[in-house]
């Protein structure tokens, strides 16, 4: 806005950063003629500005005769936010990649991994850091300015831990390995072996962690709600479990081992072996296995390699070398397999199938229940309405098991559609490499191959360039 007065002075303020500065420009006045403290003042008060005006740069303004220009002289204060409240944890709260460490020789070290988090008793977890009130703030026109307002999170509701109020800190009361979920703080159950488990000891079968600090020896199964940790070597053991499975010091499966998880699964190598995962598994090498994971197979390192046998990622497979150079049968396989396709298929039309046979005999049900109201109703046609009520409670049960299943197929296909098969060292002949429902026989060793679908949907291998 800009003022003129009749002895030829004149002055604009402008305001900026949404009203929190304002500046000032005087114009030159007439000669003989100065601007005092006072002009300035009532051209402040003319344009509103209330708050934060320095009176040193109203000083400035009428001593050195600044003409022409704009000068800040009024700022208003921000409005300082607030702190929201958060917690401090004593523990690896968000879980680490499942990365060990590749040795000097290529080889990975998998004796560093621990895919659980053990706590002891009386280890502080966490501590409360309670919000901070922000301060509200103030703009130039003496508009008060609010803060964000800061929130606290709510309290963890525990198992095995406890929370004292006074110093805001989670106290674990039992040791046992840590689980932290959106709003649940837990110390579970782990069950420890510090020696070897053979046919003598028996199996093992708990509702939460193993962690065996030995080897596993043939004839064993062992079984667990949660993961599964080996330190030693796994020998013509089972391995089943509902989350993640590390074997420390590789397995010798001998033809006979089965292992199935939930979860990911690790180890320094795999011989002979039965293997279906949830997740994706590793291993510095896999010889002669017939593995199947949900996610992706990857053998580690710069020796990785997968020598005879069948390995299925659906979400990929990487090694270094597949085969040998004895042209042993490999089968390396990606993507959504036509026998997967094929039971999601007939999955679709079993539910199908299902719900039309329990709308059928809800219709019959309907009509018996209708002629009971009518009152001719028999003893035989009671009977019967027993009969069709139970078959519509088994149906209903074999429909939501077989929707279960479905959603479970279709949830594993997601992101299968860019699967790859990459072999970063040597592809050997007698290699069998399979993506979707396309299949290609090796025929002659390669080097740094990649295989993938084409723009035409066509299984193609394609040279690795290294940059």
């Amino acid at each position: 806005m800009e003022i003129r007065s009749d002895d030829g002075k004149s002055c604009s303020i402008t305001y900026k950063n949404g009203d929190m500065e304002a500046y000032i420009k005087l114009g030159r006045p007439p000669a003989g003629v100065e601007y005092t403290r006072s002009d300035i003042e009532e051209y402040l008060s003319a344009n509103n500005v209330k708050y934060g005006i320095r009176e040193s740069r109203i000083a400035a303004l009428v001593k050195k005769k600044i003409y022409g220009r704009d000068v800040l002289i009024a700022e208003g204060t921000p409005a300082k936010d607030g702190q929201d409240g958060y917690f401090e944890y004593k523990f690896d709260a968000v879980p680490k990649s499942k990365k060990p460490e590749i040795r000097a020789d290529g080889t990975v070290d998998y004796t560093s991994m621990n895919v659980i988090k053990c706590v002891k008793e009386g280890d502080i977890l966490a501590i409360y850091h309670p919000s901070v009130k922000g301060e509200a703030g103030m703009t130039i026109k003496g508009v008060v300015v609010k803060p964000r307002p800061a929130r606290d999170l709510p309290p963890y509701a525990l198992n095995g831990c406890s929370y004292n109020e006074s110093t805001m800190t989670y106290v674990a009361e039992r040791s046992g390995r840590i689980e932290l979920t959106k709003n649940k703080m837990s110390i579970l159950e782990v069950q420890e072996y510090a020696k070897d488990i053979d046919a003598v000891f028996g199996n093992v079968d708990f509702m939460g962690d193993v962690i065996i600090h030995g080897n596993v020896k043939p004839g064993v199964t062992i079984r667990a709600l949660k993961s599964i940790t080996v330190d030693g070597v796994l020998e013509g053991a089972n391995l089943i479990s509902g989350e993640d499975i590390v074997v420390k010091g590789g397995i010798l499966g001998g033809g006979t081992t089965q292992i199935s998880c939930g979860g990911d699964m690790l180890a320094d190598f795999v011989e002979y072996t039965t293997i279906n995962v949830k997740g994706s598994i590793s291993a510095n090498s896999f010889l002669d296995c017939k593995v199947m994971a949900v996610g992706t197979i990857t053998a580690t390192g710069k020796m990785g390699a997968v020598i005879g046998g069948n390995a299925y990622g659906m979400r990929g497979i990487e090694c270094s070398a597949a085969g040998n150079d004895a042209n042993i049968k490999t089968v390396l396989s990606a993507g959504v397999s036509s026998n997967l396709q094929r039971e999601k298929t007939l999955n679709e039309r079993k539910v199908k199938v299902l719900i039309e046979s329990i709308e059928d005999l809800k219709n019959q049900a309907y009509e018996l229940e209708r002629l009971a109201r009518l009152g001719t109703v028999t003893e035989v046609m009671l009977k019967q309405r027993k009969t069709i009520d139970e078959e519509i409670e088994k149906k209903e049960k074999e429909l939501q098991s077989t929707k279960e299943k479905l959603s479970e197929l279709i949830m594993n296909m997601e992101g299968t559609e860019d699967a790859h098969i990459v072999i970063n060292d040597t592809l050997y002949a007698g290699t069998l490499i399979q993506l979707g429902a396309q299949q290609l026989m090796v025929t002659e060793d390669k080097r740094k191959v990649e295989f993938m679908f084409d723009r035409n949907n066509q299984l193609v291998g394609r040279p690795i360039i290294d940059f």
